[in-house]
């Protein structure tokens, strides 16, 4: 795991994030916030910029804007 990708636990909602090259498709590469975490503890609900809400399986394809 690289240096700038965090382990599930780190994240919380509220957290700006930037979707990886490991995300889905469609929605690479997007910066956007945690709106909600679960049910899973490595599963997200993004809101992108430009307010599409999509869930994010695993912390994995997240890096941290912090």
């Amino acid at each position: 795991m690289s240096a700038d990708t965090k382990e599930p636990a780190e994240f919380a909602i509220g957290d700006r994030v930037h979707t990886n090259a490991q995300a889905p498709r469609e929605y690479r590469r997007r910066d956007g916030t945690i709106t909600e975490i679960g049910p899973g503890a490595s599963e997200f609900r993004v809101e992108f910029e430009d307010g599409h809400k999509q869930p994010v399986p695993s912390a994995r394809c997240l890096i941290s804007l912090r």
